[in-house]
């Protein structure tokens, strides 16, 4: 039978509307139950990255709290951006040299893949060092932005509270 003829039929027409409003009405009874589980989805998702912003942020307010500190998580960046940069090397050149080797192919691309997946993990490492280093300056010249700006009032507690405020505004505004 020719799809043109399909076409032409009436109960074709019959049997397309029927199937519309059965489906139509079991999408109506299931959307609840859906919602219901991609909401849980969403909000466990939400409390990880919640759970993560709140991980970072304690970091970069240990980071912060030492000058030091700052120095050694730069250095460590930089000493796992190199060791990732040099896996990365290692993995493209044995898998130029796989095509070479006709007997043993699958054993270099095997490594080769290893190498660079093992590469982008320390490259992610390195990211994230030198992220929260990044963010932990920021923090400094933000208190002492704030500490500048801040009028000497009568109250000694009220430049503290102010200062958290302010600061604890701009972790939520600016980390993560």
């Amino acid at each position: 039978m020719d799809f043109i003829e399909l076409f032409k039929e009436p109960i074709f027409w019959i049997v397309s509307a029927i199937g519309s409003v059965l489906l139509s009405i079991f999408s109506n009874l299931i959307t609840p139950y859906v919602g219901r589980m991609i909401s849980k989805v969403f909000s466990s998702r939400k409390s990880k990255l919640e759970k993560k912003k709140h991980d970072l942020i304690v970091e970069v307010r240990y980071v912060a709290s030492d000058q030091n500190r700052i120095l050694n998580y730069k250095v460590d960046a930089a000493y796992w951006l190199l060791r990732g940069v040099m896996l990365l090397v290692m993995g493209t050149l044995v898998f130029s040299v796989s095509g070479y080797l006709p007997i043993f192919e699958l054993v270099p691309l095997v490594a080769a893949a290893i190498f660079m997946a093992r590469s982008t993990q320390w490259l992610n490492i390195a990211k994230n060092k030198y992220k929260v280093a990044k963010l932990a300056m920021e923090r400094i010249e933000i208190e002492r932005k704030i500490e500048k700006e801040t009028p000497k009032t009568r109250s000694i507690l009220e430049p503290v509270n102010l200062k958290q405020e302010k600061i604890s505004k701009w972790e939520l505004d600016n980390i993560f």
